[in-house]
């Protein structure tokens, strides 16, 4: 089984997702971005700037949120899903995850893997750290199958702003379905 992540979206080009911009059940909404065939929101701090069906690569994500401008390397959050037919269970997707990420983010380091339940859903978080043009910035992706698809919501910071009660974690905690 293949399992396609958006940390990969910095190092390669991917393929055969789903393309969001076919889904015409999306919108967003004071930076609140609704997804009503997943049944899922998401809500982005009110300074980021949020733009929907963004391409990247040769892929599209369903939604991208950059951090305020100012810094180096400003924070990023991305929400990218396609078509799955594989486990549902998070656990079970970790070390699919795991050698992916191996294979293709060679330096890769302090990599962390949890499952935990939120609003009802577990969900599988990964966390790494990895060089992009000189700079080390920390990667976390939150995942979970949801309506028969693989959802994705990954997050760049240089900053490591994961824990406590900053952006990158209230952007995690605002993960709702419905």
């Amino acid at each position: 089984m293949k399992i396609r992540s958006l940390f990969l979206i910095l190092a390669l080009t991917l393929s055969g997702c789903l393309d969001p911009a076919e889904d015409e059940q999306t919108n967003v909404i004071d930076n609140r971005y609704f997804n009503h065939t997943l049944g899922l929101s998401l809500q982005f701090p009110r300074n980021w700037r949020v733009e929907m069906n963004v391409p990247h690569f040769e892929d599209t994500v369903a939604v991208r949120a950059d951090g305020p401008q100012g810094e180096e390397f400003p924070p990023l959050a991305a929400l990218q899903y396609f078509e799955f037919d594989g486990p549902e269970d998070p656990r079970s997707l970790m070390g699919y995850y795991k050698a992916y990420l191996s294979e293709y983010i060679k330096d890769m380091q302090g990599y962390q893997e949890s499952v935990f339940t939120q609003n009802g859903l577990e969900l599988g978080r990964v966390q790494y750290s990895s060089s992009v043009h000189g700079t080390v910035r920390t990667y976390q992706e939150i995942f979970f199958v949801r309506r028969g698809y693989l959802v994705s919501v990954f997050m760049a910071d240089k900053a490591n702003r994961f824990d406590g009660k900053g952006e990158m974690t209230s952007i995690r905690e605002s993960i709702s379905m419905y």
